[in-house]
């Protein structure tokens, strides 16, 4: 064949490659939006975030400065924008335009210094600005973080400023929040609640601890921000999608952390709500609820951030949340069902839920993360172990775990993944174990990953549950298994270390996170082995490549979001990955450019 008969097939293959769908990439080239940023004295600022909101729309873009300070946003629609620049320890840049059919706008910020930008910090560079010089202050921190940052991030309390009578009243109604009541899918009585014994056994250190650092006359902190983003990290791009309440569709909340000087929003703002998701394609994103009423399930439109609500109501007439999703066989979604602890699927073709009630001689606590097997039968943690789900007969199956389960504290067995040979791996937070049910035999292992050292010497004697833990515990949360590899990945929530388990030889090997308190929370897999990590306490996605062993950090464009879930779309070049905002109810999605 001629040299131009070759260049001929070539380009027809290119061509249709690019006609694919779900094969676009983010172009590198200049378009309509871009810009150069600067601070006061003339430096050129590398790693500001710059997001461009236009009105109308229910999404925001976000990009990166590179390192000689310029910015350049993917093709807009045409409209009015508003646009803002942030970084940490400057004010932030403010700006409006108005975008036109094949026309360039280049919009510079000049940011100016700011003197006081503590209210910019992730909960993570908070923790890390903590004092820690005497062994009573690195024992009370260490609590502190493996304490106070189970339900929110840390900027969240440390933000503000009480007495010790102020921080004791907080701590006190912590151990509300975080105690124990009935089974999880009985009904709540308050005769069977029990405050958190474990969080009244640090009360009084971490209520000293909090007054000598962020009391009426504490010290100023000597604030240890970290880096922004250079290189690789600046190329990224970060749509964000509102997911409103649905009985105020056009609600928006005034403080959803877009804007870094208010500090971080409380969840009670917008509930707390969007989990795990799957993508179906470039038109259709699939996402757990797990708290706003008159929806069970969403799909989201990437393109035109629409969402269509779709709800299952209990027998008392009140909508059912879900938490874990996953897509099964034929495009159902499998869904675990939170307040009756069971499981659902959910047919998009049909638009009908189907419920498959969990027989009472089973263990509760069925509510949470879910995957499906090869054969399409999903499975969900349990309190003391794993539950199967045959699709085809409605029957379930348990495999309990060999530590006994802690009464009381169904939700230790959290995290749920599938490897390539079917084996199902989950993890136990409070025991520091990893469980795997092999698909061949039933039997179960289990893999213990030790315990963190520890300076301090009161230790506590009483059980945690999977929001707060020891000092010395590793808590494994939300792990995955490279489906096409030979390891499971498992971020270790309060020790800040990602988690490699060779799933022959069951080998534990530990990496830290590229900076401290980052509360890993969740992992997920590409096609290319890399593994991306969110945590709650960070605000940014970790990608480790296990082939180098280095990490690259991306900021994420809001602060204070409380991240927990990563979901993996192969099908573009580079793979995109989708995370959730829990604090304020967005689905999010970051594309590279190459």
């Amino acid at each position: 064949m001629s040299r131009i008969k070759i260049s001929l097939v070539v380009l027809v293959a290119l061509l249709i490659l690019l006609e694919l769908p779900g094969l676009q990439t983010v172009s590198s080239a200049q378009t309509g939006l871009s810009g150069k940023v600067t601070s006061s004295d003339g430096e050129l600022l590398e790693g500001v975030v710059v997001s461009a909101r236009a009105g109308g729309q229910s999404f925001t873009t976000s990009v990166y400065t590179d390192q000689k300070g310029y910015y350049y946003f993917p093709t807009l629609d045409p409209g009015h924008y508003r646009i803002w620049a942030q970084a940490v320890g400057f004010q932030a840049g403010r700006a409006q335009v108005r975008l036109s059919d094949d026309e360039k706008v280049q919009q510079d910020f000049t940011m100016e210094t700011l003197e006081d930008f503590s209210k910019q910090l992730t909960g993570a560079e908070w923790l890390t600005s903590l004092p820690e010089e005497t062994p009573m202050d690195r024992q009370a921190k260490a609590v502190l973080n493996s304490t106070c940052s189970g339900c929110h991030s840390t900027n969240l309390p440390l933000q503000n400023r009480f007495d010790s009578e102020g921080w004791g009243l907080i701590l006190h109604y912590m151990q509300q929040i975080t105690g124990t009541g009935s089974p999880v899918g009985s009904t709540w009585t308050p005769s069977t609640y029990k405050p958190d014994a474990f969080v009244r056994f640090y009360q009084e250190e971490v209520r000293w601890y909090l007054t000598q650092v962020r009391g009426p006359e504490s010290k100023p902190l000597n604030f240890k921000p970290n880096p922004r983003p250079t290189g690789e990290a600046t190329r990224v791009v970060v749509t964000e999608y509102d997911v409103p309440m649905v009985e105020r569709s056009s609600y928006e909340k005034t403080h959803d952390g877009s804007d870094w000087s208010l500090g971080p929003p409380s969840k009670y703002g917008g509930f707390g709500a969007t989990h795990d998701m799957v993508v179906e394609d470039e038109n259709t994103v699939w996402f757990a609820d797990n708290m706003t009423p008159r929806r069970t399930v969403g799909k989201l439109d990437p393109e035109t951030g629409q969402i269509k609500n779709y709800v299952l109501y209990t027998e008392r007439n009140r909508s059912v949340g879900s938490h874990g999703l996953a897509r099964g066989q034929n495009g159902v979604i499998w869904l675990t069902n939170t307040p009756e602890s069971t499981t659902l699927k959910f047919d998009p073709k049909t638009e009908e839920f189907q419920r498959f009630p969990r027989p009472s001689s089973l263990p509760p606590g069925g509510g949470r993360t879910l995957e499906v097997d090869s054969k399409g039968n999903p499975w969900v943690c349990a309190a003391g172990g794993v539950m199967k789900l045959n699709a085809k007969t409605g029957e379930y199956s348990f495999y309990a775990s060999l530590t006994p389960a802690t009464p009381g504290v169904s939700g230790g067995y959290y995290g749920l993944s599938i490897d390539g040979k079917d084996n199902v791996w989950f993890t136990m937070i409070t025991q520091d174990r990893v469980g795997v049910v092999d698909s061949s035999t039933g039997k179960v292992s289990e893999i213990y990953l030790g315990k963190e050292p520890f300076e301090g010497a009161r230790l506590p004697t009483v059980e945690s549950s999977s929001s707060v833990g020891p000092p010395n515990q590793k808590g494994p949360r939300k792990l995955r298994a490279d489906r096409k590899g030979d390891s499971v990945w498992v971020p270790e929530y309060f020790a800040g270390k990602l988690a490699k388990i060779d799933i022959q030889t069951h080998k534990v090997t530990e990496y830290p996170l590229p900076f401290s308190y980052t509360k890993p929370y969740a992992a997920g897999v590409d096609r290319n082995h890399m593994v991306w990590i969110v945590g709650m306490n960070s605000d940014h996605v970790f990608r480790f490549n296990p082939f180098t062993e280095r990490w690259t950090a991306y900021r994420i464009p809001a602060l204070g979001m409380d991240m927990r879930h990563v979901e993996v779309d192969n099908r573009t070049d580079p793979p995109t990955i989708w995370t959730s905002y829990f604090k304020a109810n967005k689905v999010v999605r970051l594309q590279f450019r190459q």
